[in-house]
């Protein structure tokens, strides 16, 4: 309840227009595609990974086009860096203002890893507290995942109906490492 009350607060302070309200969500959702497209590439290695994912539109080709070229060039170390460049982009396209630096977006996009592991294990068939051993030997830094918040991200995905709310709880998380 107490992390909910902060994400209020902190989409609180952002555009208040509706032009600015749906540049922010455009945002979101941009950034949180390239995400998740990064993420299946870089984890899988394989084109086919993401195009599933992906519609027709000239957005999503130009997304994935980029996204092959970065990874093939080497250019992109982790999911959370194309993701971030997304976000940035839109929101200085858009004029949201993020007040946030690069490598504190992209911090906040690695958490969202969280609750991404927890879901995949929850989906395998992992018990709540194998899929929480799991996803601590996945991503073993505890100064970035702390074991308290591993744990706590887990009740929300093994609560969660529907993959729906495990988003809507990653993108919670996001944004309130964006703006604590």
């Amino acid at each position: 309840m107490k992390s909910l009350l902060i994400l209020l607060i902190s989409l609180a302070s952002l555009p208040a227009s509706a032009a600015g309200e749906a540049s922010f969500k455009t945002c979101e959702s941009e950034s949180f595609l390239a995400l998740s497209v990064a993420r299946n590439y870089l984890l899988g290695g394989k084109k086919e990974a993401v195009t599933p994912y992906l519609s027709d539109s000239a957005f999503d080709q130009a997304l994935a086009e980029q996204l092959f070229r970065q990874a093939e060039a080497g250019e992109l170390k982790h999911h959370s860096q194309f993701a971030a460049d997304k976000l940035l982009a839109c929101a200085s396209r858009e004029g949201v203002a993020l007040e946030q630096t690069k490598t504190t977006v992209e911090a906040c996009f690695v958490k969202v890893d969280v609750p991404f592991f927890l879901y995949l294990g929850k989906e395998e068939g992992l018990s709540k507290s194998d899929a929480i051993a799991k996803v601590e030997r996945t991503l073993p830094d505890r100064n970035t995942f702390p074991s308290p918040l591993i744990a706590a991200v887990a009740e929300r995905v093994f609560a969660a109906s529907s993959v729906q709310q495990v988003q809507r709880s990653s993108r919670a998380m996001f944004w309130s490492c964006m703006y604590p």
